[in-house]
């Protein structure tokens, strides 16, 4: 195509996607510095109705546990308890921010009869009359997934390490030994969200991300003056007003937007195709093929649970421990110090992680997830869906399934099962649940996961599969802009 031709698509191109660049750039910087904005809330009132809570749903509720202090609901909406025929909030000893209140786990510590709460930013300490955070030596943006007990042991765990206390009070991190099946290597998928976002190098990786979003928001905006501001030297010309200055601002505009996209051309195509292809359908070859890690890296080879980790339970029947990873599951020893073995058979859970790891009273475990929920013998490597208690085919599926679970809660006396609730995500609680209280229905949400669900284009969700294909059409359209930009280019004279 001639120059002019370029042009032209390029300026069709970018009046069309301006506005979806401009919003993927600011959630993106969000999205990077998760705990910068995570005091940070936005009420539900002001999203479409798909983000209010309806019935405990989205992960309000996520598990319950029944305790000397009594019975206990936790789960993205904090700690719920009930109290004369009603449920009411516990969090008063919470920070009053959404992302501080997403708790991962309750289990109650017997050696000092206290609970502790496993909140994603800190660990919670509650008796009959006091309510304390406790100290972890946690590093910058390390989040919490799951705490635990055995014995005089309390344990609790980070997505990248495990913590052990036998006071409840001082924790010693331990060096998880890499698994059985460990060879070094990561998915391709992994090493491009790590490049898309900068985190593969840490802080001056994520910094260099962010220096990119705002050199997309500049050709942006540039590229809409650019647009605009010939029509607005028209009409200050045909009113015989002085249109000097706009002119100039013009002229300012066009040079620099010229210049920093051509000399940002590479980077930009880069940063566009990295995100491209963290969503389908281009993804599939990215998740199945593995590479060595890099040394130095956000993925290196000496660092084998980085971020991968997400809960641990105690299998009584079979004496060790369930470890639910981004790899699959893995048995380890009491101690926690053998070697992790992998677990072959194990149900496929979605890549957003387990929600639901409880063993029943017949050595069996539920696992759930938003891909479905699933009965898991693991001695003799049985998996039954839990919905309709035949075998399943245990192929790996979309990261949300027909049936997403985002949590349960059983409750047991004397060994037989009284009630029990599986949380749906989308329709909420099962039938034996307490009702919700209208003052959750619109309750904030945090400005980390709204920009969530603006970069992944689930906040367009208009059509029913809008979320799949969205990133797939927007990067296209956007890739397509750079790509007419640089071709539009003028030519240097030699």
């Amino acid at each position: 195509m001639r120059r002019q031709t370029w042009k032209k698509h390029h300026k069709v191109t970018g009046i069309a996607a301006a506005l979806f660049l401009l919003l993927f750039c600011i959630s993106g910087f969000i999205l990077n510095h998760r705990s910068m904005y995570s005091t940070m809330d936005i009420s539900r009132r002001y999203l479409p109705s798909q983000y209010h809570y309806q019935n405990w749903n989205m992960g309000l509720i996520r598990g319950g546990v029944a305790t000397s202090f009594g019975y206990f609901w936790y789960g993205d909406g904090g700690l719920f308890t009930p109290e004369c025929d009603e449920i009411h909030e516990a969090n008063s000893f919470l920070p009053p921010y959404s992302d501080h209140r997403h708790i991962r786990n309750v289990t109650e510590y017997k050696k000092n009869n206290s609970l502790y709460i496993a909140a994603q930013y800190g660990l919670y300490r509650m008796d009959s009359s006091t309510h304390e955070e406790i100290k972890l030596p946690l590093e910058k943006d390390e989040r919490l997934v799951d705490v635990a007990t055995l014995g005089d042991s309390l344990i609790v765990i980070s997505r990248d390490r495990i913590f052990i206390s036998t006071d409840g009070a001082d924790f010693e991190p331990i060096e998880l030994i890499p698994g059985s099946d460990w060879d070094g290597k990561f998915t391709l998928f992994r090493y491009l969200w790590l490049l898309h976002s900068g985190q593969m190098w840490g802080l001056p990786g994520k910094v260099v991300v962010d220096i990119v979003g705002v050199t997309f928001v500049f050709l942006t905006l540039s590229g809409l003056v650019f647009w605009l501001w010939p029509m607005r030297i028209r009409r200050l010309r045909d009113r015989g007003l002085n249109f000097k200055h706009t002119a100039k601002t013009l002229a300012w505009n066009a040079r620099w937007h010229i210049k920093i996209g051509e000399w940002a051309f590479v980077v930009l195509c880069f940063v566009v195709v990295t995100g491209w292809c963290l969503r389908p359908p281009l993804l599939i070859p990215f998740v199945l093929t593995k590479v060595p890690g890099i040394e130095g890296t956000a993925l290196s080879p000496s660092k084998p649970w980085a971020d991968k980790l997400r809960a641990l339970r105690w299998d009584s029947t079979r004496g060790w421990w369930l470890l639910s990873t981004s790899d699959g599951f893995y048995r380890v020893d009491a101690s926690l110090r053998g070697t992790p073995q992998k677990l072959d058979d194990a149900p496929n859970v979605s890549v957003m992680g387990v929600t639901v790891l409880q063993q029943e009273p017949d050595g069996k475990w539920l696992v759930g997830s938003l891909s479905g929920m699933y009965r898991w013998n693991p001695d003799d490597h049985e998996i039954t869906d839990y919905f309709t208690g035949e075998l399943a085919d245990n192929m790996p599926g979309a990261p949300f399934g027909k049936r997403p679970v985002a949590g349960y809660s059983a409750l047991y006396q004397d060994g037989e099962l009284v009630n029990e609730v599986v949380y749906d995500y989308y329709q909420g609680a099962s039938a034996g649940m307490y009702e919700q209280p209208d003052s959750l229905c619109h309750a904030p949400i945090s400005l980390w996961n709204f920009a969530l669900e603006v970069h992944t284009g689930r906040i367009y969700n208009l059509f029913g599969h809008a979320p799949l294909i969205w990133i797939f059409l927007a990067g296209s359209l956007i890739f397509y802009l750079i790509l007419t930009g640089y071709k539009s280019r003028p030519k240097r004279e030699k």
